[in-house]
């Protein structure tokens, strides 16, 4: 767009023309975004960064023109001007989103980063390992194989905007697996994977069956922890697990981290008590 303005102008005028395509695309570029992110929120905001385009398009529309004696050419007239005034704020508008978008899912990822390595489970299970090592050396090394290939899965994922369902579903049995290998008492599992092509947003099933076991078995409600996987308009992740849904504060939060990153590719995420047990889902589309 930008090579295009530039040409049409050194084609009608000399080469001062181009100083007003180019002062304006860079002002759209860099400006425009950035104050929409800092004036956004409030009216007030709002009408300063509309009196912000209008000032943008002013300087580079008719005080730049003037300043450097140019005539008129087809991007001063009043009605480019007005066209030039209405891109530069919905412009702006939609670059800063993308620049929001792109910061909200790297935010998400760092926060995915420290629910994935939780220091407790890890400490636990490092601890375990190094009893089994005098005891069951052969439980030792495969839990050390599984807890190996979770976190080389984990930081994978993390690099990642989508992966198969079907290493998100491995990630899960190894999840479940290494926590039955501490207590094989606490909760039996089943899993019920259907169709299980396509891809999902690393890490957000595995969120959900880590919601389930700590509010689960951790919690002191023994049973089964289900995951099932169906298809209809869209993909459905459902866990269930022992003991009914009740909202806390820090699981509040993670499950709004994961609702966040469900919404970066149009999914959403509902949770609610079943009888005694809990039923989360995860749908996309």
């Amino acid at each position: 767009v930008i090579a295009s303005l530039v040409a049409v102008e050194l084609y009608y005028g000399d080469w001062r023309s181009a100083l007003v395509p180019l002062g304006m695309s860079i002002a759209f570029v860099i400006l425009a975004p950035w104050s929409w992110q800092v004036l956004r929120g409030t009216l007030a905001g709002i009408a300063v960064y509309v009196a912000g385009a209008v000032a943008v398009v002013a300087a580079f529309g008719i005080a730049l023109p003037r300043a450097i004696d140019l005539g008129p050419t087809f991007l001063t007239d009043a009605g480019s001007l007005a066209i030039a005034g209405v891109l530069y704020s919905v412009g702006g508008w939609g670059l800063g989103r993308d620049i929001e978008l792109e910061q909200d899912l790297e935010d998400v990822r760092l926060k995915a980063i420290r629910a994935h390595l939780d220091p407790h489970f890890l400490y636990n299970t490092l601890n375990a390992i190094a009893e089994w090592c005098a005891e069951d050396p052969k439980v030792a090394e495969e839990a050390t194989i599984r807890l190996a290939d979770m976190l080389r899965a984990i930081l994978e994922g993390l690099e990642q905007r989508r992966w198969p369902l079907a290493r998100e579903l491995v990630l899960v049995e190894d999840l479940l697996e290494l926590h039955r290998l501490r207590d094989a008492d606490a909760f039996t599992t089943r899993i019920d994977a259907g169709d299980a092509s396509g891809e999902i947003p690393p890490l957000v099933l595995v969120s959900l069956v880590e919601n389930a076991i700590k509010h689960g078995p951790r919690a002191g409600h023994r049973g089964e922890i289900a995951v099932r996987v169906t298809r209809d308009r869209g993909l459905r992740c459902e866990v269930t697990n022992p003991g009914a849904f009740a909202p806390h504060g820090n699981s509040g939060r993670g499950l709004a981290q994961l609702r966040k990153r469900l919404a970066l590719d149009g999914g959403q995420l509902s949770i609610a008590a079943d009888g005694n047990r809990t039923r989360a889902a995860l749908e996309l589309p």
